[in-house]
């Protein structure tokens, strides 16, 4: 049973990833916006081009934390408000699926031991 659970949660982790590589893709013009905008590059919590990709599994939640807090796109951003408002939806996905992925690994830990 538990060689099953270790499967599914490797699956989900790929699958995450992929929707990660997707994500920075279509991103890619508003980190771009925040990376010219230095003052809200810095209050953003300094994203790099490749955020969805390697810095949000380094937990580096500021960026994703940042858009959640902010509905609106600020004025001072170069990008199209769909664009802001589409990246700002998924970001929100992708940081709870990083909320769920944490409750996962101690569910199959539980589960494990429990199983044993």
């Amino acid at each position: 049973m538990t060689d099953i659970l270790i499967y599914l949660f490797f699956a989900a982790m790929a699958l995450e990833f992929l929707f990660a590589l997707w994500l920075n893709r279509r991103a890619q013009s508003v980190l771009d916006a925040f990376i010219a905008n230095p003052q809200l590059h810095e209050a953003a919590g300094r994203p790099s081009d490749l955020y969805f990709v390697w810095d949000i599994y380094r937990l580096r939640y500021r960026f994703a934390r940042f858009l959640k807090k902010h509905p609106a796109k600020p004025a001072s951003l170069a990008c199209a408000d769909a664009d802001y408002q589409f990246v700002r939806k998924l970001a929100i996905v992708l940081l709870r699926l990083e909320i769920g992925r944490g409750l996962l690994i101690v569910l199959f830990v539980f589960a494990h031991q429990w199983l044993r």
